[in-house]
């Protein structure tokens, strides 16, 4: 193993990192920090406090996306990064642990909230795209 010292260039010190071949890189200290600090804050956000629950509810609309066997936190962190379309709520099905993600909420005309009880529904607190994005963008 390479015992070298850190190297100092400029106004950043660089780290050596080993490689699988043990060969070294280096990474400065701000691109360190950076990837520590996206993927502990990313990693512990509950993003489920973007959402309102509606528990004993469910959207009676087909839904976008559905993804299997998964959390709540997890449901809502897929709504929230969703690409594909503009996620504004979900259902969990607690009994088959399945995520539905819809593009519209209740308050769309001709859709409207079910009774299930083994069903709660999410409706996103932000009512647009910009403001939903820029709260992800500063997580």
């Amino acid at each position: 193993m390479d015992k070298r010292p850190p190297i100092v260039s400029g106004e950043f010190c660089h780290f050596p990192l080993p490689d699988v071949k043990h060969r070294f890189h280096c990474i400065s200290l701000l691109k360190m920090l950076t990837l520590f600090y996206s993927t502990a804050v990313l990693a512990t956000t509950d993003f489920r406090s973007l959402y309102t629950r509606l528990p004993g509810r469910y959207l009676s609309a087909i839904p976008e996306k559905v993804i299997n066997d998964v959390t709540i936190s997890v449901c809502a962190r897929s709504c929230a990064r969703e690409t594909e379309f503009e996620c504004q709520s979900f259902d969990i099905d607690n009994r088959k642990r399945e995520c539905h993600l819809h593009s519209h909420t209740h308050r769309n005309p001709g859709i409207v909230l079910e009774y299930a009880p083994d069903m709660d529904h999410y409706r996103s607190m932000s009512c647009t795209k910009h403001n939903k994005s820029s709260i992800i963008k500063s997580i």
